[in-house]
């Protein structure tokens, strides 16, 4: 259901629940262990990824069995531990990816939208339906896609349950990138290729400073990081190189 693959400086999350990666509470029970299991070796840099698709969103047929029984208690505490889930993949300290490969819909949409970077494929199919059944995107949905593409564009893209491709959602400003499917792999690798390149110091503290950008001590961060970088061995050999280079 979920599998972690890690190295010295890359955590791979990759979910594979055939069909479509259908959110559960059984995933959710995988989910939290994985993202503790990433600390053993405190990666630079954390993907998470679907191996056939990310996510066509939540369990249907948790739903389904719920109607029947004229009973949602369950179903109605389902959206608190999601909420925790992807907050605590929201604060992982590291810069975080996600591939969105093919379904990503619903809860899992939801999932992709806490991680720091999204990248899109033409072929991605990316949205939050659950309008069409009557519900709302209740794990954080509405939120945090307000917070990506501003209140009224995530209104008209929830509103009417509205499904869009990989190169709206990157015009949109949903995703940082969208790449061809022809040949995904060489192009995906590149860009967590890129992002490695740079791995260290800099990145965690500049994360920390953009997640100050909407309150008053993003100016402040700055300065307090950057003087624990000038002491840094890694900006040393950095500038060292760069200096030598020229």
């Amino acid at each position: 259901m979920l599998g972690l693959k890690l190295n010295h400086r890359l955590a791979t999350l990759v979910f594979d629940r055939p069909p479509v990666t259908a959110i559960n509470d059984t995933f959710l029970d995988h989910f939290d262990p994985a993202l503790k299991a990433k600390q053993q070796v405190n990666p630079a840099l954390v993907v998470v990824r679907g191996c056939r698709q990310f996510s066509a969103g939540g369990d249907v047929a948790q739903m389904v069995g719920a109607l029947d029984n004229n009973d949602f208690s369950r179903r109605n505490s389902f959206p608190r531990p999601i909420q925790n889930s992807y907050l605590a993949w929201e604060q992982v300290p590291m810069p975080t990816v996600a591939a969105l490969t093919r379904a990503v819909a619903g809860r899992g949409l939801e999932l992709s939208l806490a991680p720091d970077l999204l990248i899109a494929f033409s072929a991605s199919y990316i949205g939050s339906p659950e309008v069409c059944i009557g519900l709302l995107p209740a794990g954080g949905g509405s939120q945090r896609s307000a917070g990506l593409i501003g209140r009224g564009t995530d209104l008209r893209q929830i509103l009417p349950g509205e499904m869009i491709g990989g190169t709206e959602a990157r015009d949109l400003g949903i995703a940082e990138w969208c790449l061809k499917d022809e040949e995904p792999e060489p192009k995906l690798e590149k860009v967590i290729t890129l992002l490695l390149n740079f791995a260290g110091p800099a990145q965690l503290t500049i994360k920390r400073c953009i997640n100050l950008f909407s309150t008053n001590d993003g100016y402040a961060g700055e300065l307090f990081e950057q003087r624990s970088l000038h002491a840094s061995d890694e900006a040393k050999r950095r500038l060292s190189a760069f200096i030598s280079g020229r």
